[in-house]
C-alpha cells in the first residue's frame, strides 16, 4: 500500500510540473523559431551597419532590405514578427 501512495504521490507531482510550463499560444511564434530570427536579425542589423558608407539614409535601406530578407527566409510576415515580438515583451 505503501509503494502505491509514493506512486501516486510521483504521478500528481509529475502532472503539476508539467502543467506549470508555459506554452507560447500557436499564433505567436514559436520560442525556437524566434530565436533563430532574432539571430538572424541581430546579424543582419551589424551588416547594415558594417557597409555605413553613404551616411544614414543607406543604412536605413539596408537595414530594411536585411530584414524583410530575415523574414523571408523564415516564412513571416511583419505583422506576425511584430505582434510575436510584443508578446515576449510582455
Amino acid at each position: 500500500m505503501n509503494l502505491r501512495r509514493r506512486h501516486i504521490v510521483y504521478l500528481f507531482l509529475l502532472v503539476l510540473l508539467s502543467a506549470c510550463t508555459p506554452k507560447v499560444p500557436s499564433e505567436y511564434i514559436q520560442p525556437d523559431d524566434m530565436e533563430d530570427i532574432l539571430y538572424d536579425y541581430f546579424v543582419s542589423e551589424g551588416m547594415a551597419r558594417e557597409e555605413n558608407n553613404n551616411g544614414g539614409r543607406v543604412i536605413e535601406y539596408r537595414r530594411e532590405l536585411y530584414f524583410n530578407a530575415v523574414l523571408k527566409k523564415y516564412d513571416v510576415t511583419r505583422a506576425e514578427f511584430d505582434s510575436s515580438l510584443v508578446y515576449y515583451y510582455d
